[in-house]
């Protein structure tokens, strides 16, 4: 082949960005687009693979030097083209999509078995794909943006969700039949967040087996799967948000015990500390339960970070005005003078610590504002 075509020749890198745009893209098709391109990669790679036996073994033909092929570069699939098929099938949101993301896993360890290559190892990134398949958080984001655009363009509604997301139990919402559609689709959820879950702790028993940091789940793993559950609403789902938090501490707390003057095992802690972002999630799952217990766990959460913080100076614990207005909400939806009355006293803790610290995180703004006069009409309305 001239020197200049073979230049034109697509590599490894080539197929695999690709691929990335597909899985980038999401939607109906890409994900059988980005494996149809990976099967493509494997079926080069055998052919090459073939072809060197027979060359080896002395059954290939003697090659003159014009027609070398030392400037191709051979098409082998690694991680990273396994880990964007993934991507691509997560996108889709689907359940489906999910179990076909989790087949390319499974195939990945298997060709990473029969090679040894370290290439085709599995990593945290590949867990990391598979796991927001089975949480639907690809689709979540998409249905953000688009409501985001729907009130941008002027659409209706634009408040916060008040969908009632079910009893605590894990039965349909206003006490329908859990049998209906809206109780179908929160088993759905459940199921899959529970699936996303058993992958995250694979994920974390592997990296505790191996001591690869290349395995180590970090926070935003753990973040994804208790977004799952948190937006499911219901206890169960809040409780399970809850272990996961622990987990995260626990796990830290072990890891900066044993790391000494482990660099990896320093950066394994860092990654998986948990942080502003997972108490909030942990906040939001509970105070949406429209429970007392609810709001009393939410609020215990809350304080629990602000008694660290002051303790230990720790900003990654340090309650922001979100998670003040969360904990709110969670007591403003309860219709009662003494929740309206909780809600009042959180708005002056807050504007008394933005006048401690003077931090404009925790500045009073129109959303607490609103939370409050929410609260009292509520209180009212139910004395009425």
């Amino acid at each position: 082949m001239p020197p200049l075509l073979a230049d034109l020749i697509p590599d490894s890198v080539t197929y695999t960005q690709v691929m990335g745009a597909y899985a980038a893209a999401g939607g109906e098709g890409a994900g059988e687009a980005a494996e149809a391109l990976l099967d493509r990669m494997e079926a080069m790679d055998r052919a090459v693979a073939a072809v060197a036996a027979m060359s080896a073994s002395g059954g290939g033909e003697r090659r003159d030097a014009s027609t070398s092929t030392s400037t191709f570069t051979p098409i082998r699939p690694d991680r990273v083209a396994y880990s964007m098929a993934i991507k691509a099938h997560g996108a889709a949101g689907t359940v489906d999509g999910a179990e076909r993301a989790e087949a390319l896993l499974g195939r990945m360890e298997r060709r990473y078995a029969e090679t040894g290559d370290p290439g085709l190892r599995p990593d945290a990134v590949a867990y990391t794909g598979l796991i927001r398949a089975w949480t639907g958080r690809e689709r979540r984001r998409r249905q953000e943006r688009r409501e985001r655009r729907r009130r941008n363009t002027g659409g209706s509604g634009g408040g916060r969700d008040d969908t009632d997301h079910g009893d605590p139990d894990g039965g349909a919402p206003d006490g329908g039949d859990p049998d209906d559609g809206a109780g179908s689709a929160r088993r759905e959820g459940m199921e899959r967040a529970e699936r996303a879950e058993f992958l995250l702790r694979a994920l974390a028993d592997r990296h505790a087996q191996t001591g690869d940091p290349a395995l180590a789940p970090d926070a935003l793993l753990y973040g994804t799967v208790m977004d799952a559950y948190a937006a499911l609403g219901g206890r169960d789902a809040a409780e399970r948000c809850e272990e996961l938090l622990r987990r995260m501490v626990l796990l830290y707390e072990a890891t900066t015990t044993a790391s000494g003057v482990d660099a990896d095992a320093d950066a394994d802690a860092d990654a998986v500390k948990a942080d502003l972002v997972a108490y909030t999630i942990c906040m939001k799952a509970w105070a949406s339960c429209g429970d007392a217990e609810g709001a009393l766990r939410a609020d215990a959460i809350l304080h629990g970070m602000l008694q660290r913080y002051q303790a230990t100076g720790d900003t990654d614990v340090k309650p922001d005005g979100i998670a003040f207005c969360l904990v709110m909400d969670g007591w403003a939806g309860l219709g009662t003078a003494e929740a309206a009355g909780r809600c009042e006293a959180l708005a002056a803790e807050m504007a008394q610590l933005y006048e401690d610290w003077r931090d404009s995180e925790l500045r009073t703004g129109p959303d607490a504002a609103m939370i409050g006069l929410k609260a009292w009409r509520g209180a009212r309305d139910a004395e009425d």
